[in-house]
């Protein structure tokens, strides 16, 4: 699902050249990745009712993003 702001997201990965992302996740994860074409946060993943087999963080982490509104998000990284 494409966010309102993926336009800004966009901009920035060509404003800095950004080519690459990386997603770290479980190998058990894969199978629900690939049928739900990508990734989803795990907030979507739970209004979705899609289960995740190895779940990244604990419910600490979940309180913290929705603190911060990051609920909606999916963590990536990238390096030079």
């Amino acid at each position: 699902m494409k966010r309102a702001d993926w336009k800004y997201f966009d901009s920035m990965l060509s404003k800095y050249k950004i080519n690459r992302l990386y997603h770290f996740t479980d190998r058990s994860n894969l199978e629900s990745i690939i049928a739900n074409r990508g990734l989803l946060s795990w907030a979507d993943c739970e209004e979705k009712n899609i289960c995740i087999s190895m779940p990244g963080g604990d419910m600490s982490s979940r309180q913290y993003d929705k603190r911060d509104n990051l609920q909606y998000y999916v963590r990536l990284s990238f390096t030079n």
